[in-house]
């Protein structure tokens, strides 16, 4: 080997002095050793066993020259016949267990052909075994080579550790996640069918799927508690009108006929039902009894109590005139006293923070006289001869406090006379700026439009009231009572 080293130095030197520098042609130069049988089976000594070309056998001892070349591959002659006993077949070197499987790899080599001079690529195949690489790979590092070993077995182990924890997380992860999404899937399968009771079970874990879950729940929670708002809320809104139906039946259908008084009376409620309370009451051909209130609270609360106003009042108005000779000689037939007996009957048979402001007239056909009693009421009006007037009189609202006795006044109503009485609802209302509408305006309302008949007074009024409050919500019920002299 080292003479064929230094004939190529000393070629290449010849090449440079006499310059063939390959100006006037190619020059080529080969070199070549002779290969001993044992060449390859010396190249890896107990490593692998290298096979050339493409034939699967190995000539042991034989001299190998390529001989011949086609576009198929590479063909192989040897000195002596393949027959030969001498030629054995390729085998990699023992193993040290059934785990040390045999490994074969290819390898290309360039080669030219001496006798057409054409280049191409040979087929070594490299046949071996794991241990016998590794063997030879810590061969090289000495006595760092069992510290080695001992690092790639730890290493390996770690890795194979890491590899199995990797797969049971991954594997637990997965099932967590197609789980929760199952879950999910069958809750909005449940809640597509109107099952809003259904709830995710919710899993030992604070990922975004768990707090997804309960998120979900709070969800159907909330949607199923509307649904029962809801629901409850068409049953009041049922009640509601139940109620307003009734109510309505307590408001006089029919105003009484007198011959000098014509009557008009009117409620907008400002909710379903109205806590505002007016009635007449006709006591025989020549008289009749005529009532506002303003029941303290809101909603279906008060219209129970006007109820029970109504019942109480009518009750004691029908007793008074029953006995109406006997009690116009001594006095009882009074508004006065009615309302006495209507405030304790009210203080005992409602809660202490019900009461009712309260106006009740009495008015006789015959003299056109009329006998009034205000328990805290807004006064009313008479507007006479483009005047305004109100009747005088105040005391205690009924069912406030008991043993209150109540005095009555007496007025006359002239013909042309208009009597109004009518509730805070319609001087009380506000606008956006938070001004009320007030007694003021109401007064010239009333006189601008006094010769009108009755209900287009009342309409006139109402169609006032709601254009000064404007888009302001209201809150308190309007109630009018109208009586003309004739």
């Amino acid at each position: 080997m080292i003479a064929t080293i230094i004939f190529a130095l000393t070629f290449a030197a010849f090449v440079v002095l006499t310059g063939l520098d390959g100006s006037a042609g190619t020059t080529e130069v080969f070199v070549y050793q002779y290969a001993r049988a044992d060449f390859f089976d010396n190249l890896l000594p107990k490593v692998a066993t290298i096979l050339m070309g493409p034939g699967s056998a190995r000539a042991g001892g034989i001299d190998i020259q390529t001989t011949n070349r086609s576009r198929r591959g590479l063909t192989f002659s040897t000195s002596r016949p393949a027959d030969d006993p001498d030629i054995q077949r390729p085998s990699p070197p023992a193993g040290r267990g059934w785990w040390d499987i045999p490994v074969a790899w290819i390898v290309l080599t360039p080669d030219t052909d001496l006798t057409t001079g054409h280049r191409d690529r040979s087929v070594a195949i490299v046949s071996s075994r794991p241990s016998l690489i590794l063997n030879s790979l810590f061969s090289t590092l000495g006595s760092l080579a069992s510290v080695t070993f001992v690092i790639m077995v730890i290493t390996a182990i770690t890795l194979l550790i890491v590899e199995i924890v990797a797969v049971l997380f991954g594997a637990k992860l997965t099932r967590s996640i197609t789980r929760a999404v199952a879950d999910l899937y069958e809750g909005t399968l449940k809640v597509q069918a109107g099952d809003f009771s259904h709830r995710i079970p919710l899993r030992k874990t604070k990922d975004q799927l768990s707090e997804l879950a309960g998120s979900f729940n709070s969800m159907t929670g909330r949607i199923e508690s509307l649904i029962v708002e809801v629901k409850e809320k068409e049953r009041l809104e049922n009640e509601l009108a139940i109620a307003r139906d009734v109510q309505s039946q307590l408001f006089p259908k029919e105003f009484p006929r007198l011959k000098s008084l014509e009557l008009w009376g009117g409620c907008q409620p400002a909710r379903t039902v109205s806590g505002d309370y007016y009635d007449f009451i006709a006591l025989g051909r020549d008289r009749v009894a005529l009532a506002i209130g303003d029941i303290s609270g809101k909603g279906i609360s008060a219209a129970l109590l006007m109820a029970h106003i109504q019942s109480a009042l009518r009750s004691q108005l029908m007793h008074e005139n029953n006995q109406r000779n006997t009690a116009a000689e001594n006095g009882t037939t009074s508004p006065s006293s009615i309302l006495t007996i209507l405030n304790n009957h009210l203080y005992i048979s409602s809660p202490p923070e019900k009461y009712a402001t309260f106006f009740l007239g009495l008015y006789s056909d015959e003299d056109g006289q009329l006998i009034y009693t205000n328990a805290g009421h807004l006064a009313p009006i008479v507007v006479r001869q483009g005047q305004v007037l109100r009747l005088a009189g105040e005391g205690f609202p009924v069912g406030l406090f008991p043993g209150i006795t109540y005095d009555h006044q007496a007025t006359v109503l002239q013909p042309g006379d208009l009597l109004v009485a009518f509730t805070d609802g319609v001087t009380e209302t506000p606008n956006r700026s938070g001004d009320e509408f007030g007694d003021h305006r109401l007064s010239e309302l009333l006189v601008c439009h006094v010769d009108n008949p009755l209900d287009e007074i009342a309409s006139a009024v109402s169609t006032s009231v709601a254009a000064w409050a404007g888009d302001v919500e209201r809150h308190d019920d309007t109630t009018l009572l109208l009586a003309r002299r004739l």
